[in-house]
Formats: C-alpha cells, structure tokens, sequence
C-alpha cells in the first residue's frame, strides 16, 4: 500500500493506537464506577478465606489455640447485608463504608455457636484477635481504598474520558483526509483489530489479573461487551465502504476495457 503521506500517516497511527490503548483502561475505570458492577464483584468477596488468612488469626490457628472450624458458623446472610452496605456507603459518599462493630458481630456470633455445639469456652481467646482484625479491615477500606477507587472513577469519567474520544474522531479524519480511501482501510484494520483486544484482555488479561492480585475476590470478570462490538461495527462498516469503492473501481475500469476493446 503506498502511502501519500508515510511519516504523518505512520505518525497519526501510532497516536490512534496509544490512545485507543489509554482509552481501554478509562473504560474499564468507567465499568468499575457503576454501582451494580461493584456490587457484583464484592459478592463474591470470600470473607471467609480472607479471615483465616488475617496473620493474627492464622497464627493462632497454627498455634493450635483454636481450630480453624471455629469460623464454619458465620452467617451469610449477615455478611452480604455487610456487603450491601458496603457498596451503598460508597456511591453515597460516606466516611465510613464499614462498622467494625458489625464484623465483630459476625464472628462472634460464629464462634458462640462452635462453643454451643462443642461444650467449649475459647471466645477470649479470640477477642484479641478478632478486635484486630475488625479494625484492621474497616481501616483498610475507610482509608486507601476510598482514595484509590475514587481517583479511578473521577478519571475514567472525567474529560480525559472525552478527550480520548475526539482524539480517536480526529484521527481517523486526518487519515481519510491524508490517505482518501486507503485511510479508510487502515482506520478499518485498525479498529477491528482493537475489538479482538478488547474481548481479549477483557477475558484474560485483565480478569487473570486482577484475580491474582484480589485472591479473596472469587472469578472477578469485567466485561467490555458494548465497546469491542461497537469497534468491531464501526470497523467492518469502514472495510465495507472501502470495499465497495474498490468493486465501484473495478466495474468502471472493466467497462472502460470493454469499451476500448469494441472499438479495436
């Protein structure tokens, strides 16, 4: 393909590329700030897991102290309540997104129903631990991750959001304006092939990611569904009009054939 103009078009491609990369990671900061999509992921939060895993806890279990079976009687019910209001707290923009007060609850709970059905009395042996742990957990979500998640959110929907759109539009005029048709080609090629990694690191990359980095999360997927279609659309609807002005090109120089050779 010969190229009009090789180092601004290679340029403006290369900016296309980049932006369309940046533009994936505003729009997963996007995903994540709607309310049923964090909803969704701290579900499958394992509470659980992450108890037995809290050091204080481990040790004495490790220790012998007290079995791990101790916490085989948390209500579920009352963790997803915790959970609900969890992600109420954070979209009504509150200080506190957990009561420690309910996590004690939580726990204690568990380990009054093991002494009910074990005849045992461990519940002080527990309470350093559990007081710790309550507060060590509300504390990490009440500080660095309302400041976190709130930086993303603010980003993804701020005007670098928008931003990235029109650069994404002027590029693609700048290459149909520099190349003519065979701008319409790369901008097709190029946005068929953003769909395909869109899907992929949606499916993959990201979710695999983003697992091994939250183990606690249980397979956390974030989909990007509406954003790889769209690109997939907007690419095939360009290859379609390149397409057809290439067969517009071909009928029209067979009919100019055909002419000449009536008249040899």
């Amino acid at each position: 393909m010969k190229l009009n103009k090789p180092i601004i078009t290679i340029c403006i491609i290369i900016l296309l590329v980049v932006n369309l990369i940046f533009f994936s990671f505003l729009s997963i900061g996007k995903e994540i700030g709607k309310k049923e999509v964090v909803k969704d992921i701290v579900e499958k939060f394992d509470f659980k897991e992450y108890l037995l895993n809290y050091e204080l806890i481990q040790n004495d279990i490790n220790n012998y102290k007290y079995p791990k079976e101790v916490f085989d009687y948390l209500d579920e019910n009352k963790i997803k309540e915790v959970k609900n209001k969890f992600v109420d707290n954070l979209f009504e923009k509150r200080d506190n997104l957990i009561d420690d007060s309910d996590i004690k609850s939580i726990i204690n709970s568990s380990i009054s129903e093991y002494e009910n059905k074990t005849s045992s009395d461990i519940s002080k042996l527990l309470e350093k631990s559990v007081n710790s742990f309550s507060l060590q957990l509300t504390n990490d979500f009440d500080s660095d991750f309302i400041d976190s998640y709130n930086l993303v959110r603010n980003i993804s929907n701020g005007v670098l959001y928008y931003i990235s759109i029109i650069i994404s539009i002027v590029s693609i005029a700048l290459l149909i304006i520099f190349e003519k048709y065979n701008g319409v080609l790369i901008s097709s090629v190029t946005f068929m092939c953003y769909a395909f990694f869109v899907y992929y690191i949606g499916q993959n990359i990201f979710s695999k990611s983003f697992n091994q980095l939250f183990k606690y999360f249980d397979n956390i997927s974030l989909s990007m569904n509406n954003l790889h279609i769209i690109c997939f659309i907007l690419g095939f609807v360009l290859l379609l009009i390149y397409m057809i002005d290439k067969l517009k090109t071909f009928l029209r120089d067979v009919r100019i054939k055909s002419y000449r050779d009536s008249w040899r």
